[in-house]
């Protein structure tokens, strides 16, 4: 079965995931958890594809479209588990060829209907991100957008600290 989703999002560099974790507190956001994950990138034409493996999870395949710029934007998700993930690997590896791995560990709070995403990114540093599922009308777009960036206020997130790529962006940068 594959999931469609509609997400608004950030994603910041942060100088303390500490910090954001006093901020969390305060929220008295629900922490879900911390997950170990794994992001293996393949070269694709447009959006991104990439396997998710999660310690403890169900893989899962992920490809999503989503503009490179910085402020909250709209992020199409297509999201569907994976049975046997060596496999596939290999055969998208082969088809498309592999772009980059990401590597994290990712703490996952909820905060009103919002994904607080504390990440600590192998290569990269700590990271914010925020994702709220919406739907594709203009007045629950707006209203996802302004939740967004009353959290940036409140994790004092300003425009200069947003990126517009993905992890992937990043670490292909660095290579």
């Amino acid at each position: 079965m594959i999931l469609e989703k509609l997400n608004i999002e950030i994603k910041a560099k942060i100088k303390s995931l500490d910090e954001a974790r006093k901020i969390v507190k305060i929220l008295k956001a629900k922490k879900i958890g911390v997950y170990h994950q794994k992001d293996t990138y393949f070269k694709v034409g447009k959006g991104r594809l990439k396997l998710r493996e999660v310690k403890g999870l169900n893989p899962q395949l992920i490809y999503y479209e989503r503009k490179n710029i910085s402020k909250p934007k709209k992020s199409n998700l297509l999201i569907m588990d994976v049975e046997n993930p060596k496999i596939l690997k290999k055969i998208l590896g082969k088809i498309f060829g592999v772009w980059v791995v990401v590597e994290k560990v990712r703490e996952v709070y909820m905060f009103k209907g919002v994904k607080i995403h504390l990440d600590k990114v192998k290569g990269l540093g700590s990271y914010l991100e925020f994702e709220k599922p919406t739907k594709n009308r203009k007045k629950d777009l707006e209203k996802s957008r302004k939740i967004l960036v009353w959290l940036m206020k409140k994790f004092k997130i300003k425009e200069k600290d947003l990126e517009k790529g993905s992890y992937s962006d990043l670490i292909s940068q660095k290579v």
